[in-house]
């Protein structure tokens, strides 16, 4: 796997691990603060409006005497129940009042269902608290009407507030998926420019040299470890070169000094085993001394000859290509003793399997 590929499965998880840690922190703190939000205005409608309402028209009563007059109390209680369907319309909240004896008086009964299971006032353990109404949940807040032993709920629908809560995660959601491709984006062309780029293009001169290639010269800008690395490659090329170089020229000058030692020393030996063939031609008859030092010597001029092939082949075996094969040690070592001519006679044993040279 390339750096590039490697990065953007590194960099992908994080982008969206940090897209779902958002979605999941955002949800859970923009549910706390529009529920307390809601809390809040059902609150303030039920303190400030709904409670003010029963208590200027209690307030009528009581100036003129009329609280005990039940006509006059029924004409007041339908008056400030119109007035709350209007404060409900307004607030877009479900208001629900119920007197002492647990009978609902808004709204109508028929558009409401589940009023019963609401708790007494007395009951209740907080601030608000989550009921079902028409088969939604709703938050609830409940607040308490002394004056005509009135229980008023306001409620609002948690549908609305998950709703609202989904649009405003949704916004900014995409808002940070822009950001972040943007950050992304910048940093993978950074790292791509400053790393990923520097670290291919040494890939690139160590395959070069690797291969025998000599590479261009690495200039990287910038004084990181990078460049540093590039730098120090550079040297390490340039002395890989300069070995190749005079690697090259020993090679040339052993070959120049192999052919000139089979040319010039070649030659004297020739020479001599022509002399020596002359000398037997026209000596004649020779004793059987002067013929065995005859025989000597041409055996020496054949040893002085192999050698010189040797010498040849040896100092060409770095040049040698195609197929290696396997070298009988004890035929070698055969051929050694003959070409050291001892002048004793030598009894050369081998003991065991000798090794096997390629």
């Amino acid at each position: 796997m390339r750096l590039r590929s490697k990065f953007l499965v590194v960099l992908l998880p994080v982008v969206l691990a940090g897209l779902t840690l958002q979605w999941v922190v955002g949800s859970y703190t923009q549910d706390r603060q529009m529920t307390g939000q809601r809390v809040a205005l059902l609150g303030h409608v039920l303190d400030n409006a709904a409670l003010r309402l029963i208590e200027e028209r209690q307030s009528v009563l009581e100036t003129y005497d009329l609280e005990q007059v039940e006509v006059y109390v029924e004409r007041y209680q339908a008056a400030v129940l119109e007035d709350l369907v209007e404060l409900a319309d307004r607030a877009d909240v479900l208001l629900i009042v119920r007197d002492h004896r647990g009978q609902i008086l808004l709204p109508e009964a028929e558009e409401l269902h589940n009023e019963a299971a609401l708790p007494a006032l007395d009951r209740l353990t907080g601030k608000s608290f989550v009921h079902d109404f028409n088969g939604q949940p709703y938050q609830v807040v409940a607040r308490s009407a002394d004056a005509w032993n009135w229980t008023i709920f306001a409620a609002y629908p948690l549908a609305a507030v998950k709703s609202a809560i989904r649009k405003d995660n949704l916004a900014i959601t995409g808002s940070l998926i822009q950001a972040g491709l943007c950050i992304a984006l910048s940093l993978f062309v950074g790292v791509d420019r400053l790393v990923i780029s520097p670290v291919r293009q040494l890939e690139h001169k160590l395959r070069a040299l690797a291969a025998g290639r000599p590479p261009n010269h690495l200039r990287l800008a910038g004084t990181d470890e990078i460049a540093e690395l590039a730098a120090e490659m550079d040297a390490m090329a340039a002395g890989i070169a300069a070995y190749t170089a005079e690697l090259e020229r020993s090679n040339s000058e052993l070959d120049s000094f192999a052919a000139a030692v089979g040319h010039d020393l070649r030659s004297p030996l020739r020479a001599l085993k022509t002399i020596a063939g002359w000398i037997e031609a026209d000596a004649g008859a020779l004793p059987a001394m002067a013929l065995g030092h005859l025989d000597r010597l041409r055996d020496q001029i054949a040893r002085m000859e192999t050698m010189l092939q040797d010498l040849l082949h040896y100092a060409k075996a770095s040049q040698v290509t195609g197929p290696l094969g396997a070298c009988d040690v004890r035929d070698l070592l055969s051929e050694q003793l003959k070409l050291l001519a001892p002048k004793k006679v030598v009894e050369l044993t081998v003991s065991g399997d000798p090794p096997v040279l390629i």
